[in-house]
């Protein structure tokens, strides 16, 4: 489940705040095209088939959140691209109270610039509240 702040200033990020809970980055590719998304990662390209859902609107302390149950599946490996498309390149920046956190915090970087910023979670909200808070309290 993905948990994202709405309102969210992404200019006003302090790098250095995050340091100390920064835990890895990794690059992709992303190629839209009429054919739809696909994804350049570890050398494979992959087609993006995302099972969308309703989002749900929630509050977390003073924030308004926006909880996202959507799935992306991955169909099998693909040997070429259509022939009209565009192609984005994707830093993700990846944070957590440890490597075994319940929640992490990521960052999305696309040309040199905070595109997303989200959370990630297999458990409820209210479950892993205060390290949402915690990373809050550093973005302000």
């Amino acid at each position: 489940m993905r948990i994202y702040i709405k309102n969210l200033n992404l200019l006003k990020v302090p790098d250095k705040d995050l340091n100390p809970f920064y835990l890895n980055s990794s690059y992709e590719e992303l190629i839209y095209s009429l054919d739809g998304i696909f994804k350049y990662t570890n050398n494979k390209l992959k087609r993006l088939h995302i099972n969308d859902v309703d989002v749900v609107e929630d509050y977390l302390d003073n924030y308004n959140i926006i909880i996202d149950n959507s799935l992306t599946r991955y169909e099998s490996e693909y040997y070429q691209i259509p022939l009209e498309y565009v192609i984005q390149k994707r830093e993700i920046r990846r944070y957590g109270m440890n490597k075994r956190s319940s929640v992490f915090m990521i960052i999305n970087i696309d040309d040199n610039k905070i595109s997303d910023i989200f959370f990630e979670t297999e458990t409820s909200p209210n479950l892993v509240k205060e390290d949402i808070i915690t990373f809050l309290s550093l973005l302000k």
